[in-house]
């Protein structure tokens, strides 16, 4: 009976210090949630000062430069995880806007999508990616006629979404490895080297594309150094 009972209380000390460990890490999540409401409301109410700000000072271009950034991050953090075609192209838009004014008179933009395909949705964050790879590695800053396009057309049972640049291009040892890795239709998570990234993100668009439309979905990519990347997407209508 003495074992039985020690070994009862050993089990319920133990159940009581669980209990406690998850109540101290429920605490803690809530603490986090709080914080992570608190900083970004902090954060747009501290941005929204600058804006009015920079207006009051007749910096127009500055207040525009601080709204774009302030849409683009809260854009960011919400917890959506699909969007409209327009909507993404928007956030493209904002995106590139910011990259472009440290360099503008070097670096265009445009985005064109068909009116009825402005509604349609797809994943979030697919098509932003390929904007930021141009502007982290595709750019090259010796050059005045830098430039990124995106359009979104639609065909006869199918959409078909365009990424073009003028850029650095990919050597075509490296656009093999990008192909084979967009060839696939299934996907293991593998911690990868840092020189890797600029493919890391491509694929990951590519994996997210193919667990939102399945078989529906194509892509491929062309490229040559000094000649640019060119994305072509299609997604074919159900």
């Amino acid at each position: 009976i003495a074992e039985t009972t020690n070994d009862m209380l050993d089990r319920l000390e133990k159940n009581i210090h669980d209990i406690y460990q998850l109540e101290l890490s429920q605490k803690d999540a809530n603490m986090r949630a709080l914080q992570a409401q608190i900083n970004p409301h902090f954060m747009y109410n501290t941005l929204e000062f600058l804006r009015m700000y920079a207006v009051m000072q007749s910096q127009d271009e500055l207040a525009d430069i601080i709204y774009e950034f302030s849409s683009l991050l809260r854009n960011n953090i919400s917890d959506e995880r699909e969007t409209t075609l327009k909507q993404e192209l928007e956030f493209c838009r904002k995106y590139s806007y910011l990259c472009m004014v440290r360099y503008p008179k070097s670096i265009a933009y445009g985005f064109k999508i068909a009116p009825e395909l402005e509604e349609m949705r797809i994943p979030k964050f697919t098509l932003q990616p390929l904007v930021e790879n141009y502007f982290a590695h595709g750019v090259d800053h010796r050059r005045t006629d830098n430039v990124i396009s995106i359009k979104a057309l639609k065909g006869q049972g199918f959409v078909e979404i365009l990424v073009v640049d003028n850029g650095r291009g990919m050597p075509a040892e490296k656009l093999a490895s990008l192909q084979e890795k967009l060839a696939q239709r299934s996907f293991e998570h593998e911690a990868s080297y840092s020189g890797e990234r600029q493919s890391i993100g491509i694929v990951n668009v590519h994996e997210r594309f193919v667990l939102y439309f399945g078989d529906r979905y194509q892509i491929s990519v062309e490229s040559a150094e000094q000649e640019g990347v060119r994305y072509h997407i299609t997604i074919q209508d159900e």
